[in-house]
């Protein structure tokens, strides 16, 4: 007969949700079970296992398969309370956003200093080709070294980008620093969403992550106006300087919490959980968004599209791409490599129509983001902070339109009637916009934008990110939302490379249409390197000038009206509920 004895053990953590503890020992390995304190939700609201080897917790398993733990940690935030973790979260997430479009507007400035206006595209292809290739790594990545582990590496890449931005001499060193920026801010932009599943209760995630999704839309909104505010006052390198202080101490309070993880996999060693890493999926990622960046950012603009280093450029694209598709379609799903998108999940409705829609979402966004600053600057003539601050009420619509689905979706659900409505609404305002001449009212152009944002950063951003959760289980949470932030990030360089290689053909072929001077070749090399100078010409050139802008921007405007097309027909294939 075998002989019993149990303990009871109530550990209150200082996140402020407690576990108890109970171990059963049978002559041998000892097995206990966590369960929610009474007055408490447990760690992730879900059943735990804990397997204890000499008095020492290993490995922890789901009961019912889902999200697993390090069993040595009934507290994953170790000595950090879970507000101030929470609003570590926030700030970072803050700072990532703001840093992903605060070039937007000043992006003319920067680009006349380093005489490269017509290389523009290259600031902000950068940073999304590295925020593209460390999204879909983030779930993966941190199933294997521990959450704690990444988010580190994520701050400390984020802060080191900053840093080289502001110090750069040079158009190449700006680039490169953007680059490694883009892979801390790919990470930052993830792993929040994915903590957020760890350590809440059940009943509160969804608050929280409409937060977190608030958050990074308003900060995108702000980062236009804090953007010219900074460059007027202080100089454009002080916009990356304003990361290292909240970055510092957002480290210092992530270095205390535990490395602890929610894969079921047991790694033994570094060797093992390298080999877990889906290499060729990352090379061909890699491939495609580089290959597509240069060959929209060439094609039209540096060489003609009809040019073989350019076919060769979007044929590789094309390659890459489909070639990536079928390598992660063929991954088996209980392999030894964690699939970047598993097979279980591209075939999952909600994950594609989500991911696709975010996509194209993204994309619309970030062709408005770049083409408005280059309108209002270039054609109405304004100044940097102007322009910033005739973005900042997109941020209130950004705020009302998070307010308006949460709202929805807490009392009803169904999230597809709101994104349906929500798309319906930007297909008109885009069509609207479409028709815009140079004396619009201001007030008209900002009342059509606040649409815009109030639908898709606020309402369409969060009912997507509802769908997308609702319909898979706990252990897929990370990669699910990993594939999402993935899809935005490469819909954000489809959008920023399309954008800019239709702005800069339309703006050249228009100057070589309008100007013949004797020396317009060079008039018209000097206007489109220095894009902010254009009302320094004489008039007759900066009316073409202008014109040229306009002819650009309604080019652009007509790609964004067929991106809002593409997400309407992702979005209508959605489970109603």
């Amino acid at each position: 007969m075998h002989n019993h004895r149990s303990v009871k053990a109530s550990n209150e953590s200082a996140s402020g949700y407690g576990t108890a503890a109970s171990v059963s020992t049978v002559h041998g390995p000892s097995r206990g079970s966590l369960a929610p304190s009474s007055s408490q939700h447990s760690f992730a609201e879900s059943s735990k296992t804990i397997e204890v080897v000499n008095g020492a917790g290993k490995v922890a398993h789901d009961s019912d398969g889902d999200c697993t733990l390090n069993g040595r940690y009934t507290n994953p935030l170790g000595s950090v309370k879970l507000s101030a973790f929470i609003a570590c979260l926030y700030i970072v997430s803050a700072l990532a956003a703001i840093d992903a479009t605060i070039l937007l507007i000043i992006q003319n400035h920067v680009t006349t200093e380093f005489h490269s206006s017509n290389l523009m595209a290259w600031i902000h292809a950068s940073f999304l080709v590295g925020m593209t290739l460390t999204q879909p790594l983030a779930g993966s990545l941190s199933d294997i070294y521990g959450r704690r582990s990444l988010i580190l590496v994520a701050v400390a890449l984020f802060l080191a980008g900053s840093l080289a931005c502001g110090a750069a001499a040079s158009m190449l060193q700006l680039v490169v620093s953007r680059a490694i920026a883009g892979a801390g801010t790919g990470f930052i932009f993830t792993l929040p969403m994915i903590v957020v599943q760890d350590v809440i209760p059940k009943d509160l995630q969804a608050e929280h992550q409409s937060r977190l999704r608030v958050i990074q839309m308003v900060s995108i909104g702000l980062g236009g106006p804090v953007g010219g505010f900074i460059n007027d006052y202080f100089g454009w390198r002080h916009c990356f300087y304003i990361n290292i202080i909240p970055c510092v101490v957002a480290f210092a309070v992530f270095w205390r919490m535990d490395n602890y993880n929610c894969s079921n996999l047991e790694q033994k060693d570094t060797r093992e959980k390298l080999r877990r890493i889906d290499y060729l999926g990352v090379i061909l990622l890699s491939i495609f968004t580089t290959s597509f960046i240069f060959g929209t950012v060439y094609g039209g603009n540096i060489r003609p599209w009809q040019d073989p280093l350019v076919v060769i450029f979007l044929c590789s694209a094309l390659a890459a791409l489909s070639a990536f598709i079928m390598h992660e379609w063929s991954l088996p799903e209980d392999g030894k490599l964690l699939a970047l998108m598993p097979r279980h999940l591209m075939t999952e409705r909600n994950v594609l129509c989500s991911c696709l829609a975010n996509y194209f979402l993204m994309a619309e966004n970030l062709c408005l983001m770049f083409l408005f600053p280059q309108y209002y600057m270039a054609v109405r003539g304004l100044s940097v902070t102007a322009t910033g601050l005739l973005n900042t009420p997109r941020v209130f619509s950004i705020s009302l339109g998070a307010f308006l689905a949460g709202r929805f979706l807490r009392h009803h659900g169904y999230y597809k009637v709101s994104v349906i409505a929500a798309t319906v609404s930007v297909t008109m305002d885009l069509s609207l916009i479409c028709f815009m001449t140079a004396n619009v009212p201001l007030a008209v152009i900002v009342l059509l934008k606040c649409l815009n944002s109030l639908c898709v950063n606020g309402v369409i951003s969060i009912a997507t990110v509802v769908s997308l959760t609702s319909c898979v289980p706990q252990k897929d949470h990370a990669r699910a939302i990993s594939m999402q932030s993935a899809c935005r990030g490469v819909g954000q360089v489809f959008g920023t490379a399309v954008a800019s290689s239709i702005f800069q053909y339309i703006f050249k072929e228009s100057l070589i249409a309008n100007i013949n001077t004797p020396d317009a070749e060079e008039t018209i090399e000097h206007i489109r390197t220095s894009i902010a100078k254009i009302h320094t010409l004489p008039p007759a050139l900066q009316m073409i000038a202008e014109n040229a802008v306009l002819s650009s921007v309604r080019y652009d405007l007509y790609f964004a009206l067929f991106c809002a097309v593409c997400y309407f027909t992702s979005l209508a294939s959605l489970r109603r509920k």
